[in-house]
């Protein structure tokens, strides 16, 4: 019998034949513990609350993604985005360009308000 794995931010999740599922960390640390079905959309809902929506285009140049806003980048730099190799470095790269851009407008802009000639 084969089992499907489910990765639900930093956990494996599995499906056991008596409706329990298993769940472990994959980060590394030691630990796993059992719930049921309940206990499996609550780490949906904290670990999934909105859907991943900054997806890597890889073959898909012509699509184009939706512009990262300051609040999302500033969750992603701050808890990570559940990705692993490169797209956790170009969506971490990308989040802090967002987040370096709309700091420098705010100082700029704070400037600006002191000396209104400049």
């Amino acid at each position: 019998m084969a089992l499907q794995v489910e990765t639900i931010g930093n956990y494996n999740v599995r499906k056991l034949p008596n409706g329990m599922y298993s769940v472990s960390l994959n980060n590394g640390n030691l630990g796993a513990f059992m719930c049921d079905e309940e206990g499996v959309k609550k780490l949906r809902e904290k670990y999934h609350p909105g859907g991943d929506r900054f997806v890597a285009s890889s073959g898909n140049e012509g699509m184009k993604r939706p512009k990262m806003t300051y609040e999302d980048a500033k969750k992603i730099y701050l808890f990570g985005t559940g990705k692993w190799g490169f797209d956790n470095i170009r969506t971490l790269q990308e989040a802090e360009q967002v987040i370096l851009e709309h700091e420098a407008n705010m100082v700029k802009n704070w400037f600006k308000s002191l000396i209104p000639w400049c």
